[in-house]
């Protein structure tokens, strides 16, 4: 399986993340079809954020248990805590 997903942020425009796909890359056509793609895309995201936690750790830049309790309090801090000001 090949997936390409582009994370590209730049604090200093309106629009601070855009995910894009490579030019070219084929839309989905249909309902089911873009579940698949959102559904890979995420799984493609997540492999790459594991990735990056092993080399930080492996490099000794952060060690991988801080590494995953930032990644879950952002998460936590991002969805749990909007569910609860609802």
């Amino acid at each position: 399986m090949k997936n390409v997903v582009v994370f590209d942020k730049d604090t200093e425009r309106d629009e601070q993340l855009i995910i894009t796909k490579p030019d070219g890359t084929e839309q989905p056509t249909s309902e089911a079809e873009a579940k698949a793609m959102i559904v890979d895309d995420i799984s493609t995201a997540t492999e790459g954020l594991m990735t990056l936690v092993k080399i930080a750790n492996d490099s000794g830049y952060m060690d991988e248990d801080k590494s995953a309790q930032m990644i879950v309090d952002y998460f936590t801090n991002a969805f749990l805590t909007k569910e609860e000001t609802k």
